[in-house]
């Protein structure tokens, strides 16, 4: 995808931004950009084959419904494996969001996402685009932006909150990215109050917004970004993981939005 095409994008949704009191994800970072496009598998081409069908407009819609229903149900999903060993999936039809737990020693490991989080949730209010607008600059001197940016390809990818709690002792909480290829991190916050740093009810957010609980993950110095990372393959935390949540992801938001024609369907009949 052009580069100037992706820097609009983000210009017009940049102005909107919100940033999320709860579920899944608070404030992703510079990586967001580039995968939160690739994520929608929807195409609604099938809707606007069927405008023309014959009938009043209850029964356009009803059949226009019927056929995005059949366009869905026949894209292929890769098979999702089962999570890695000790998770447990929480997994609510109807609902967005997904847990998954598990249990390392005396630590209790949570990780939450939600596959309905969209690209105002996922690109923080100070997203910095500056990186982009020199577009016309590399290509005036023969060189794209790409060759630029070379990582910054278009991938697939999950908002997640990855949090690790000793009873009486606190947590520890990431707020990350689930990669094909890995985690990546935003912030990590610490706090003896796991109520307070995990909750989503308002007293807890309003108390967090006056604590100070952490750091941008990306000032840390990058041996110790090593070692948190480390840290968390330790717990199985790890690429395999990553991967699963991202397949988990859009196998989940396919299903809830097929779930979601299908009762609008049976409203209208």
């Amino acid at each position: 995808m052009n580069s100037l095409r992706v820097l609009k994008i983000f210009r017009s949704v940049s102005r909107s931004i919100r940033i999320p009191a709860s579920n899944g994800c608070i404030n992703l970072g510079r990586n967001a950009y580039r995968v939160q496009l690739a994520k929608a598998p929807f195409s609604f081409s099938s809707i606007r084959r069927s405008s023309h069908t014959a009938g009043n407009p209850r029964s356009k819609l009803i059949n226009a419904l019927s056929s995005e229903i059949d366009y869905e149900k026949n894209q292929v999903l890769s098979e999702i494996s089962l999570p890695p060993v000790n998770y447990d999936i929480e997994d609510v039809q109807g609902s967005a969001v997904v847990v998954l737990k598990a249990k390392h020693g005396d630590e209790n490991i949570r990780i939450t996402m939600n596959v309905s989080q969209d690209v105002t949730d996922a690109v923080p209010e100070e997203q910095d685009f500056t990186e982009f607008e020199d577009e016309q600059e590399l290509q005036n001197q023969g060189e794209s932006a790409e060759d630029e940016f070379p990582n910054e390809d278009l991938g697939r990818f999950q908002p997640c909150t990855i949090e690790i709690s000793k009873p009486g002792n606190g947590a520890l909480v990431f707020e990350a990215t689930a990669l094909d290829d890995g985690f990546d991190i935003e912030n990590i916050y610490f706090s003896k109050d796991i109520d307070m740093l995990t909750s989503d009810s308002l007293e807890a957010e309003w108390k967090r917004r006056k604590q100070y609980l952490g750091p941008s993950f990306k000032e840390l110095d990058p041996e110790l970004q090593d070692l948190f990372h480390s840290y968390l393959e330790e717990r199985k935390i790890d690429e395999s993981l990553s991967s699963f949540i991202v397949s988990f992801g859009l196998t989940k938001e396919l299903k809830e939005y097929i779930n979601w024609l299908e009762s609008v369907r049976q409203f209208l009949k």
